[in-house]
């Protein structure tokens, strides 16, 4: 086993490009109707005990559109952790004129354990100081967040991860408060732009995380948005990553379909820090709107 547990650490709830609804609670239900994402993120490829997730979000909103519902399923392999978790997500809305207010919390479980055997000792001791990590272990969890929007932006904050190990008694792994800030906007582009059915768009987006003992990492993404339904992405990240991403959006095609399904794809070009033995992080996308109202499909949002 080549990696190691500091890196771990930081890879805890590692990047997701796509699925917002990880990162702030009070983003179930940012989107009209009911929408379903698979995600599933290999990052830092090459680099023996890199994190791999596979990830499925639900989330929903009452007929009168004041309350969202969501859940957060993943497994998460890091290293010699494997943990299996899941969230339930509650958000309120306030109407502000054509601006909406969210305010969501979050609670759930995960189970971790560690394969010890993974591990190579070279001297005395070493494994010995993991011994308690092989050990299945119950962890609680809980977060909030505020989400505002409008059509032209949407701005979070949220602490998704409350709990840490401090407050924790008898967690052998390490558990770590998560900061979210997230910022996007809305770019008219052309001279018939609307939003209900532009040709061209920018979307500039800032994603600012902070968890206690690690880096501060600031995340910057542009995407172009053509017709709707091609998007068009590149990004850097506060450690020397870029990120290039792509997304399709297959509605035009199913005439009266009230089902939006998109499919993305993104790639991070690897950190200085892991690039000589890493070939990058690829995420893949998959995501269904469903909607009695097809008028809200056909114009999908832009965040």
């Amino acid at each position: 086993m080549s990696f190691s547990l500091k890196a771990q650490t930081e890879a805890m709830y590692s990047q997701y490009l796509f699925n917002k609804l990880v990162l702030n609670p009070a983003y179930a239900k940012s989107r009209e109707g009911l929408c379903v994402v698979l995600d599933y993120r290999n990052q830092w490829t090459g680099i023996d005990g890199a994190p791999k997730t596979i990830l499925a979000t639900f989330h929903t909103i009452s007929p009168n559109r004041k309350y969202g519902f969501g859940a957060n399923l993943f497994n998460d392999r890091i290293g010699i952790l494997n943990t299996y978790a899941f969230n339930g997500n509650y958000a309120y809305r306030f109407f502000i004129g054509k601006n909406v207010l969210a305010l969501g919390i979050n609670g759930g479980l995960s189970y971790s354990n560690a394969t010890i055997n993974d591990l190579t000792a070279y001297q005395q001791g070493d494994v010995t100081a993991f011994t308690d990590m092989g050990r299945i272990q119950l962890i609680p969890n809980a977060g909030a967040g505020i989400y505002f929007k409008n059509k032209k932006m949407a701005i979070g904050l949220s602490v998704p991860q409350i709990l840490n190990d401090k407050m924790l008694k008898n967690v052998a792994v390490p558990v770590s408060n998560h900061f979210y800030f997230t910022f996007d906007y809305v770019i008219n582009v052309g001279k018939q732009y609307n939003l209900q059915g532009q040709k061209v768009a920018l979307v500039p987006s800032l994603l600012l995380k902070y968890v206690p003992g690690t880096n501060f990492q600031v995340d910057f993404n542009l995407n172009t948005v053509l017709y709707s339904q091609f998007w068009l992405g590149v990004g850097y990240r506060s450690d020397n990553a870029f990120i290039f991403s792509a997304q399709y959006a297959l509605n035009k095609f199913i005439k009266n379909s009230t089902t939006n399904f998109r499919i993305g794809y993104a790639y991070d070009l690897t950190s200085k820090k892991y690039r000589n033995g890493s070939s990058g992080t690829h995420e893949v996308l998959l995501m269904f709107d469903l909607s009695k109202n097809k008028n809200k499909i056909l114009s999908p949002r832009l965040f």
